[in-house]
């Protein structure tokens, strides 16, 4: 077995560079110590990576930093991309969420020096999970980052698909005196914007290397646009565009403490916040030949039974100008102490996090829309087109626009803490060819919330107390009235009702009032908050750009408080213990571990229930085996297997109980339905096993091979059943509580089988030139009932993927392109946007460093250079007439932004 021996790994790059590496001073006969020389770089931390590889008893890949602060991407799930199996979403154009081997990025396991950060993502739309943002991680801090494809007992549990491991750099692993710093332009195709970056690192250790502190800091600002066309059908569609400026800062301080050989104590101290404050723009191009509005549509015009084609009604404008953040921290401290034959480890902690929408607002066209005579769409060919026959989308300014009340007026914060303690024990034992036996306990204490505010104003303080007053007038006329057609032999059915209501003067007075008081509070003059026009769609459009800061603060001017949404109220308190036992053994040709982890869960949603504070509990335990072995079938040639049950908790949004009482008090007989989440969720388990070949058959070189197959079971879905009103803690009217409730609650389902092929080539050819190429197959199939759509196959998973990557070095320069490509794949979310297929997607990334002097360098990054398009079709496996969701429906398409970054970098 080759291990990274630098002196080694020196003499051979030497040679087979023909001298582009810096000469090596060899040892003389008369035992003159060797000068160590390491190889840097692109090849020195390529051969790092495959060193760990090489050397780990699991199936590992791994991403080394080249230098202090150099790792390969700006954006570390970017970097993650290009491990084979590993994909990457990036919505927003940068990498926030990572998948392994198809199961999702909900079945991603991300730790921080071993252990699980809080995390809050900024997306008014973003439910609460448990996967972690890359979006708030810079680059800078990382040092490396292995990927664990394979399980081992001493590996927390949480990962489906796989688990990162981001490891931080220590002081002591480092020269004293260590002096890092990086000034960077940024430039996005998007936005036109340049921003500046900065980052910085400082590490000392005293003259015996018994203590250290490293320091290092990152600033960042990005002004970021996404274009697009979008459909919410049947209804509208049109351009969109959607602006966002992003402050990125993060410190990082680590103590380390090594008074003996045998011991060593670091402590951790990390803060990362985000500023993501944002405004979504749209000119919504309504429909005049809708399914619902009464027309009847030629089929010619329609895919798979929505319409496509026709008549357009009016031009309707909007924004939503919103302020978000999103923060965490971390503190921790581990010590380790080494004796004879044994090793000990404890590591404490916490982590929160804040984030969320602090403040969103609505404003759209106070005309009501404008028609376009004469206008028609066509979303044939792929595409969303329209001919406006001479209207100007980008002269288009309504007179007014009127600001949203209630849910549209509001903030929706999140928080996430975790506590956590682990204690580790290795012994060496000689048990035949078992070498090592290490036990350990982790114990955590998890809760995370997620609250929705709606802010009050003058409008609602004085339309509030009349509505209320008129209300009652109206409801005690309306019960006489009921009462006398009764009594007179004729009952007021509910039409008759409805129009008692509707023509009674308390009613008409309170429109009125309602309408006087909107023109005082709620109307604006849109002149006055103007501010241009903004690319919108994809296609090269403008429409009208408001002031979002203006527009924010005379929103605040008419704020009088705000009132929580108690039906919006969502908790849970979670605690999970895990203890695992683990031997590791070590033959002549054969290396490996096996073990077990015994996990329990308890976990309680907090939730409001009729305005009282209610609690849900539920527990549940797993056990879970595990083994890895790696036999040298030659010197250079590993044969890798694994099998292992693994598991992953589910996501809070689904286990928030909070149920929502529809269609109560609305005056229609049997539609009452009790929505409602379920604490009680098993875990996500899986069945996985794995086999494959690794040939290293040059130095920094392999070809690999391998096949996994993982059966996940327990995928949410919803049940339905039927209740009575008395089974149900909700109080029906009488002429209601006869029809009782469709209750329907998130419950586990179906399973679903995953398996690939993963193909690995790299290669050091000696002469300054590499090149990195894999591909992955992955064929996913579950039940068609799992999710709702009725597609058979998981959420984000890619059937083919690959990566091209080739590199040029010398001691003055290094070049590197790649190229990362995935086939279509299912993106699923709650709510509006809902389900839809995202086409295939490529990504040309470069990267080119200049070392001016030994101690300056200059860097060129450029991130998606072709910048092509997303593109997202509707995908239900069966027609869906009358939703954008019936297959081949074009449901948004988005501009991709190109980004450059321009630095120099130095160090000391």
């Amino acid at each position: 077995m080759l291990k990274r021996n630098k002196l080694a790994l020196s003499i051979s790059a030497a040679v087979l560079s023909g001298g582009l590496m810096a000469p090596l001073a060899v040892a003389q006969t008369s035992g003159e110590a060797l000068e160590e020389v390491t190889v840097t770089g692109i090849r020195g931390s390529l051969q790092d990576a495959l060193s760990t590889k090489r050397d780990s008893y699991s199936i590992v890949d791994a991403i080394s930093s080249e230098d202090i602060g150099k790792f390969p991407d700006k954006n570390v799930a970017e970097s993650l991309q290009r491990v084979p199996g590993v994909t990457i979403q990036r919505q927003f154009g940068e990498g926030a969420a990572v998948s392994i081997r198809g199961a999702g990025n909900d079945l991603t396991l991300t730790t921080l020096n071993g252990q699980n950060v809080a995390s809050t993502g900024w997306f008014v739309l973003e439910p609460a999970k448990r996967s972690f943002n890359y979006e708030l991680l810079p680059s800078e801090l990382v040092g490396n980052i292995k990927v664990y494809k394979s399980s081992q007992a001493d590996l927390a549990e949480g990962g489906i698909g796989g688990t990162v491991e981001i490891e931080t750099r220590k002081p002591l692993d480092l020269d004293s005196m260590t002096l890092q710093g990086s000034v960077e332009a940024s430039r996005q195709s998007d936005s036109g914007e340049t921003d500046p970056q900065f980052s910085g690192l400082g590490s000392w250790k005293n003259d015996s290397e018994t203590f250290g502190v490293l320091v290092s800091a990152v600033s960042q600002e990005r002004h970021l646009q996404r274009q697009g066309n979008e459909a919410f059908w049947e209804w509208g569609a049109g351009p969109v565009a959607f602006e966002q400026q992003r402050e990125r800062s993060a410190v990082s301080a680590t103590f380390q403490y090594q008074p003996t050989e045998n011991l060593d104590i670091v402590f951790n101290a990390m803060n990362m916040e985000m500023a993501a404050d944002n405004t979504n723009y749209a000119l919504w191009l309504t429909q005049g030949n809708c399914g619902w509005c009464g027309v009847d549509v030629d089929p010619s015009d329609q895919i798979n039974g929505t319409t496509a084609r026709g008549p357009l009604n009016v031009a309707y404008w909007q924004a939503r100008p919103r302020e978000a953040t999103m923060n965490s921290d971390v503190y921790d401290l581990k010590t380790e102490y080494t004796g004879e034959g044994y090793e000990l480890s404890f590591q404490v902690g916490k982590t929160t996090s804040t984030g969320g929408t602090d403040f969103e607002m609505v404003v759209e066209d106070g005309t009501g829309g404008t028609p376009i005579p004469g206008g028609s769409y066509d979303f044939f060919g792929g595409g969303q087109n329209w001919d406006l026959n001479g209207f100007d989308m980008a002269g288009y300014v309504p007179s007014t626009v009127r600001m949203g009340s209630g849910a549209t007026f509001n903030e929706t914060p999140k928080t996430d803490d975790e506590t956590y303690f682990q204690a580790d024990a290795k012994f060496d034992v000689e048990f035949g060819a078992i070498n090592a036996i290490k036990t350990g306990i982790k114990r955590t204490e998890h809760n995370t919330t997620s609250r929705q505010f709606f802010f009050n104003n003058k409008y609602n303080d004085a339309y509030d107390p009349a509505a209320a007053a008129a209300n009652a007038i109206v409801s005690a006329d309306l019960a006489d009235a009921v009462s006398a057609a009764e009594a007179s032999g004729t009952p007021m059915s509910a039409d008759d009702q409805a129009a008692f209501v509707t023509s009674h003067p308390e009613t008409i007075a309170l429109a009125a009032y309602e309408q006087e008081l909107a023109n005082q509070y709620l109307i604006l003059d849109t002149a006055s908050y103007a501010d241009g026009t903004i690319d919108a769609g994809a296609g090269g459009y403008k429409i009208l750009k408001l002031d979002a800061d203006k527009l924010k603060n005379w929103a605040r001017s008419i704020t009088t408080g705000k009132t929580e949404d108690l039906g919006s109220y969502s908790e849970i308190d979670e605690t999970n213990t895990a203890l695992y036992a683990m031997a590791t053994f070590d033959a002549d040709r054969v290396r490996g571990n096996f073990g077990i982890r015994y996990v329990t869960t308890d976990a309680t949603s907090t939730y409001y229930l009729d305005g009282q504070k209610t609690k849900t509990s539920a527990d549940y335990a797993e056990i879970l085996p595990s083994f890895n072995l790696a036999y040298d079938l030659a010197e250079d040639l590993i044969l890798r297997t694994s099998v292992a049950k693994v598991m992953a908790r589910p996501q809070y949004v689904d286990m928030y109980v909070n149920p929502s009482p529809i269609g109560a008090n609305d005056e229609q007989d049997n539609n009452q339905y009790w929505v409602a989440g379920n604490v009680g969720l098993k875990p996500f388990t899986a069945n996985q096993a794995d086999l494959g070949i690794e040939w290293y058959f040059d130095e920094g070189s392999l070809l690999s091979a391998g096949v996994f197959y993982k059966d996940v079971a327990n995928f949410v879905t919803i049940s339905e059943y039927q209740a009575s009103a008395g089974e149900i803690p909700f109080a029906l009217p009488d002429r209601e509580a006869a029809f009782g409730w469709t209750v329907q609650e998130k419950d586990n389902g179906e399973s679903a089988k995953i398996k690939g092929i993963e193909l690995g080539y790299q290669q050091d050819f000696g002469n300054g030139f590499g090149s990195i190429v894999n591909y992955t197959w992955t064929d996913t199939g579950t039940g068609k009932d799992t999710f709702t759509d009725g597609n058979p196959f998981l959420s984000d998973s890619s059937k083919n993927v690959y990566n091209l990557t080739g590199y040029y070095e010398n001691e003055m320069v290094s070049v590197r392109l790649a190229y990362n490509w995935r086939s279509e794949y299912m993106i699923r979310e709650s709510g509006s946007y809902g389900n839809r297929l995202n086409e295939d997607f490529g990504s040309l990334d470069m990267s080119a460093v200049w070392h001016a002097t030994d101690n300056v360098d200059v860097k060129l990054d450029a991130n998606n250079l072709l910048a092509e398009d997303a593109v997202q079709i509707g995908n239900n496996s069966e027609n869906a007439p009358g939703t954008g969701f019936t297959p081949g429906f074009p449901l948004y398409e988005y501009e991709t932004a190109r980004r450059v970054n321009l630095g120099v970098s130095a160090k000391f």
